[in-house]
């Protein structure tokens, strides 16, 4: 099913590619006009004179939002898009289409400035927190789980958990800062954050928490955000734990892969004494490679990480 949106003028549909480029991994941006894949600037990575191009919101199945605009120069400009998955199963690409009639169909829509680059958010987020596809990340975790050792009668407890990398241009407010910290405070969520230019944001904690923060993170309508990773899995208590005092959830925390080697870890530096508040929070890295050597330490499926941070390999 095609979809017609109007721009009001070539420059404007430029500007939405600049940013795409910018932001998009290489693979997300995929440029299908000739003349764009054959030209010196192109090459480069500049814009002149790329009309078509395709987005790729979902790896494995690959689904693409296809850019088609016309070479002759008119203001305004309308612009072609299709939604494509040719290997996608009929009832998730049904999804897909519904998703994009009614984003194209709200005012908040019609309102935006960079309207290929909301779209394309949009569907990827909501590709990502409707579970459309299963994740592969998630199932070695829940995997992981099924090996432990049987848990006691009584202590028959399971915990749903979840993981997930933002994206962001930049990280400086002291503001968007403080609000971070005090949302995973509240809510017990473990945070590594990596401010300034680019800016990634993971989070970490009791699945219904961690969805509550992807929530209020997409509500401060930051110019550009995007959620890279969205992982869930279920922890469960063994049988080897049914001696602790902990909750299941304070077992379940201390546990989650970005809690290892945190600076509010306190468990860490010693046993969790049974009673004690266990306190996540935020803890901030310097440099990208700094954080990518701690999600090494901590176990993080790379393939998990590796797009996220746009790292090459």
């Amino acid at each position: 099913m095609s979809h017609k949106i109007t721009l009001s003028s070539r420059d404007a549909l430029q500007q939405e590619i600049e940013l795409l480029r910018t932001s998009c991994l290489d693979s997300e941006f995929r440029s299908t006009d000739p003349s764009a894949l054959t030209g010196g600037d192109a090459q480069e990575g500049g814009t002149e004179d790329c009309h078509d191009f395709d987005l790729l919101l979902n790896d494995t199945p690959e689904v693409l939002l296809k850019i088609q605009s016309p070479d002759v120069n008119t203001e305004p400009l309308e612009v072609d898009l299709t939604v494509s998955g040719p290997d996608v199963d009929i009832k998730a690409m049904q999804a897909i289409q519904s998703l994009t009639a009614s984003r194209l169909g709200q005012e908040e829509f019609q309102l935006a400035e960079l309207k290929i680059y909301d779209l394309f958010l949009f569907l990827k987020d909501e590709i990502l927190s409707q579970d459309l596809f299963q994740s592969d990340a998630a199932g070695e975790e829940d995997d992981k789980n099924e090996d432990e050792k049987s848990p006691s009668p009584n202590h028959i407890n399971h915990v749903k958990l979840a993981r997930c990398i933002f994206w962001s241009h930049h990280l400086k407010s002291t503001t968007k800062k403080k609000n971070i910290r005090a949302w995973c405070s509240d809510m017990r969520i473990w945070a590594l954050t990596r401010p300034g230019y680019p800016a990634f944001l993971l989070f970490e904690g009791l699945e219904e928490d961690v969805e509550e923060m992807i929530r209020l993170v997409k509500d401060q309508n930051w110019h550009a955000l995007s959620l890279r990773a969205h992982v869930k899995y279920t922890y469960t208590r063994t049988s080897n734990e049914s001696a602790s005092s902990d909750s299941t959830e304070d077992l379940a925390l201390q546990q989650c892969r970005l809690a290892q080697g945190h600076a509010l870890n306190s468990s860490d530096r010693g046993p969790h004494q049974g009673g004690s508040k266990l306190r996540p929070g935020v803890e901030e890295i310097e440099t990208i490679s700094e954080l990518v050597q701690r999600l090494k330490q901590a176990g993080i499926p790379q393939d998990e990480y590796t797009e996220a941070l746009a790292l090459r390999t």
